[in-house]
């Protein structure tokens, strides 16, 4: 059952940050993808086990924030274009939010803010809370020498795989890496 659940862990990670929007709506789909961040954090993981010891719950927090907010990142860069037909600019469109905000509160009625609002901290625990138990998963199974070692080689190939791609036209565009979202 470990076996599955660290498989269920590092499927949860790669398509976290992998994902596409299915045009023209909000939902996503995983098209098989591979993310160069995770690999790196994985890299990064069990560095951290080997150097300082195994990471601390608070480690673990930190990391499930940061990776929750790159699937945030990712799905605003992906979902925005289908649904505005441009990407979202920080510099530009941050600015007009307090003006969306405000139109919404005097258009929309109090209660569907209300449901809107909860269902946004809903998904927002539910994938925390997701992202958090397969960062918990992985850092579990590097405690041990055999997944460390496979799942540090395995990393290393993604990571030199993926600089190959972006360094040399005759390195096979197979696997294809999604765009990092840091």
């Amino acid at each position: 059952m470990s076996g599955l659940s660290l498989a269920a862990a590092l499927f949860l990670l790669n398509a976290s940050l992998t994902f596409e929007n299915v045009w023209p709506t909000p939902a996503v789909t995983w098209t098989g993808g591979l993310s160069v961040e995770f690999a790196l954090a994985v890299l990064l993981l069990i560095l951290w086990k080997l150097l300082v010891g195994p990471p601390s719950r608070l480690v673990l927090r930190v990391l499930a924030v940061l990776w929750t907010v790159l699937v945030f990142g990712r799905y605003a860069n992906v979902t925005a274009p289908a649904l505005y037909g441009r990407e979202i600019s920080l510099y530009w469109d941050l600015q007009y939010v307090p003006d969306v905000v405000a139109m919404l509160a005097e258009a929309a009625a109090p209660w569907l803010v209300a449901l809107v609002l909860v269902g946004a901290v809903l998904v927002l625990t539910v994938v925390y809370l997701s992202i958090q138990w397969a960062v918990w998963r992985v850092s579990v199974a590097i405690s041990h020498a055999m997944p460390r070692i496979t799942l540090a080689a395995v990393a290393l190939v993604a990571v030199v795989l993926f600089a190959g791609q972006h360094l040399s036209a005759r390195v096979p565009q197979w696997p294809s890496f999604a765009a990092p979202v840091s």
